[in-house]
């Protein structure tokens, strides 16, 4: 039987996704010899209502050091009594370590010091709160107050104290934004929020970090609000899928250029612990990650993945950012 003409094109490289739809194919199209490529197609779904974000910081706080020697007969003593007073066994380093870490001589061990160090933050707060200028409610009886007695009275006050807004970062508030947060606590009307987050629904893409880190690339930078209907150009299809979410994973991690999408992450700065649990791996502090897609450059913080075994998601946890899941669909 001749075949009808057909106006389908379908081209699928690392440059370029083109589509132009025409008649339905015969019944018999796929046993004539003649196939069609199925295109990579990705469709973001952010979760509704109000939302809390993530911003990160850093605080002074005293940081418990222990030294001890494999050769020192005190020093297992000592590691117990150490980590069972609450300290992590990551304090617990050599006379070297010592010295490269922190400039200290130690003579003998086992020996215990502090440090005081800059400890990485994350605080969940709303992307967005509402201001009010002046006050409707005054604060101890001042109608104009500071932006350090406002804050003062929220965190300190037994009125306030205790409630759930208080998990957010309010020393990053102007005094209008607290003003706000004040009037509206006295009324019992602090609005409800949830955490920020986004889907990314996965169609013809291989379960890949490839495909993980394209779809990450769209979130931090997208072109438009409107679905993206192929993400051919970001996305090398010529891998081999991981026999696992882990070594999915682990190829995340190791990998610090994804030139196609133009995804780097970045190791530098202090010393990493990684925490590898049933369900996915935590990062302390997180890595840096940049999107560059033209003139366009964002930046975000990597700080824990989470995934299912079945290879069907992979969360990325990030920082100043809506966390990103993304579905590969059947």
């Amino acid at each position: 039987m001749a075949m009808t003409a057909l106006a389908v094109i379908i081209v699928l490289n690392a440059h370029l996704v083109v589509a132009q739809s025409g008649p339905d194919l015969p019944d018999d199209f796929n046993k004539s010899g003649n196939s069609v490529v199925a295109v990579p197609s990705i469709r973001f779904v952010s979760s509704s209502g109000s939302q809390l974000v993530k911003t990160s910081g850093t605080r002074k706080v005293s940081e418990k050091w222990l030294v001890s020697e494999s050769w020192c007969a005190n020093c297992p003593a000592a590691k117990a009594r150490f980590i069972a007073a609450g300290n992590d066994v990551s304090k617990v380093i050599t006379i070297a370590e010592s010295k490269r870490l922190h400039g200290r001589s130690v003579l003998s061990v086992p020996h215990e010091y502090s440090i005081e160090a800059n400890q990485q933050i994350t605080h969940l707060q709303p992307a967005v709160y509402r201001s009010e200028w002046p006050p409707a409610w005054d604060v101890e009886g001042d109608k104009m107050p500071s932006q350090a007695k406002l804050l003062k009275h929220l965190r300190n006050s037994p009125e306030h104290k205790n409630k759930l807004w208080q998990a957010w970062y309010l020393e990053s508030w102007p005094v209008q934004q607290l003003a706000a947060l004040h009037s509206d606590d006295h009324i019992d009307q602090v609005p409800q929020f949830e955490e920020s987050a986004a889907d990314a629904i996965i169609e013809n893409a291989p379960v890949s970090a490839e495909t993980v880190m394209a779809a990450l690339a769209m979130h931090l930078t997208p072109v438009s609000s409107e679905p993206q209907p192929a993400f051919g150009s970001l996305l090398n299809v010529d891998v081999q899928a991981p026999e696992s979410m882990l070594d999915l994973t682990r190829k995340l991690l190791i990998e610090q250029s994804w030139e196609s999408s133009g995804v780097s992450l970045s190791w530098a700065g202090t010393d990493r612990t990684f925490t590898i649990a049933a369900k996915g791996i935590t990062l302390n502090p997180g890595v840096a990650v940049t999107v560059q897609r033209g003139p366009i450059k964002v930046g975000t913080t990597l700080r824990a993945i989470s995934y299912d075994d079945s290879l069907t998601w992979v969360t990325l946890d990030l920082v100043n950012a809506p966390d990103l899941t993304v579905r590969f669909t059947p």
